[in-house]
């Protein structure tokens, strides 16, 4: 290697001869995640700083924190003086490399009192450590600002530790509303130890193949979910195990998740017939969505229209858009086709934030004029001072399940080749006092 000298010593010594210039020029700076491992000194000459002989003063690096003789970490202040190596030795067990000290699982190890397997074990999740050692181990690692080198352990475990999570915002669906299931799976990845790419490439089929193939994942989450989605046969065949958070045709060789939506469509239906109302309205999301295979749209409608002529009342159906101010005038254009109806059933989460505005236009309240029940999450009620009840359309808790299994399979706690899931959630109805006896508009 250029510039080595064949001399043990030397070698040692020129490991990096372009650190210890620039260090010696005063032209190095420490990045941010050296704060734990640097201090500021005197000025020193190149053949000190190399060797590891200047001596610390108290002061820390401008803007950076530093760790003290008792290894406390102290917060940062400004100081003059060149930038020196106190615990980051390139002789010992840190890692020097490109003016960076990098922090090593021993180092974390020592720090916490426990063995290298041990820290390993903790950060790999492979075996079970108790919770006082991995509370030891997690403060060690943050203190140092040390963390996993995601190659090296993808090359030991062929592991990522990555979730693949293929969604698309849609123009003709609500955006918020896509975002609470996204959430669901971030957060839960979050706590199981994995992180997530979230993939929004437009063509879902080449999206997938590209992070499966390429073993970017450890495991799929599709979004989205058509009813004859080309997206599946492709997970189906894939090496890593997928999950779907929406009901297709044929979920062979996949976990599925979603809402019991026919069940959904029934129960608005019942709560409006025993509050007395023999007229309704179902507003559903756009034809589009229900073209491009939205099964959920019909599902429900299905279900309120079955029950609706069970009970002997009438349901009248129509699309909306998802998008402002259209779906605000259509709200209005539908109202003025329906006078006879006395309740809203709002299977548009768009519809049901304009839905207050409208009624206010029209000199309307809920539910002395109009009993409303949308379906949508509670969550998305609060973030939207929605005060109409509502059949609860669980998106967290869906992408949680899904992430659940999605990991106990990736883990091997279930086999790839095990039974498959298909679990529809059983809609629970939120009262928040919009339903109320019929009354004729």
């Amino acid at each position: 290697m250029t510039g080595a000298s064949s001399s043990g010593g030397d070698q040692r010594r020129n490991r990096n001869p372009s650190i210890r210039s620039t260090v010696a020029q005063g032209r190095w700076r420490p990045s941010r995640g050296l704060a734990a491992t640097l201090l500021a000194a005197p000025p020193c000459s190149a053949r000190d700083t190399s060797r590891g002989n200047c001596k610390a003063e108290p002061e820390d690096v401008p803007g950076q924190g530093g760790v003290g003789e008792d290894n406390s970490v102290r917060p940062s202040t400004p100081c003059a003086g060149s930038a020196w190596m106190s615990q980051c030795d390139p002789h010992q067990s840190n890692r020097f490399d490109q003016g960076v000290c990098m922090v090593t699982i021993s180092d974390v190890a020592k720090r916490a009192g426990v063995s290298r397997s041990t820290v390993s074990y903790v950060f790999s999740g492979r075996r079970a450590i108790s919770p006082e050692v991995r509370a030891r181990v997690a403060d060690a690692a943050r203190e140092l600002g040390y963390t996993a080198n995601a190659g090296a352990r993808a090359l030991r475990t062929s592991q990522t530790r990555v979730i693949g999570l293929l969604a698309q915002f849609l123009d003709d669906e609500f955006a918020p509303a896509m975002l609470q299931y996204i959430q669901g799976v971030t957060d839960t990845a979050r706590k199981l130890g994995y992180d997530v790419l979230l993939v929004t490439d437009p063509d879902g089929p080449a999206a997938l193949r590209r992070v499966t193939d390429s073993r970017m994942v450890d495991g799929v989450v599709l979004l989205n979910v058509a009813e004859d989605d080309p997206r599946i046969p492709l997970l189906r065949n894939a090496e890593q195990p997928g999950a779907l958070v929406g009901l297709p045709r044929d979920g062979a060789g996949v976990d599925v998740f979603d809402l019991d939506f026919p069940e959904a469509g029934r129960l608005m239906v019942e709560q409006m017939v025993e509050a007395g109302h023999e007229e309704m309205l179902l507003i559903s999301q756009p034809h589009d969505v229900v073209e491009r295979g939205g099964a959920y749209v019909w599902r429900l409608r299905d279900g309120c229209m079955q029950r609706a002529e069970q009970l002997g009342v009438r349901v009248h159906h129509s699309f909306a858009p998802s998008r402002a101010p259209e779906i605000g005038e259509c709200l209005h254009d539908l109202l003025d086709e329906h006078p006879g109806v006395t309740a809203l059933l709002l299977n548009n989460e768009a519809a049901a934030t304009a839905l207050p505005g409208v009624l206010h236009q029209r000199g309307l309240s809920a539910p002395d004029d109009l009993s409303v029940i949308g379906r949508y999450s509670e969550e998305f009620a609060r973030v939207f001072s929605l005060p109409f009840s509502s059949v609860e359309s669980a998106p967290d808790f869906l992408g949680r399940l899904a992430v659940q299994h999605l990991v106990h399979r990736i883990e091997g706690q279930r086999p790839h080749d095990s039974a498959y899931i298909a679990r529809l959630v059983a809609p629970v109805f939120r009262d928040r006092g919009s339903v109320g006896p019929a009354k004729r508009i």
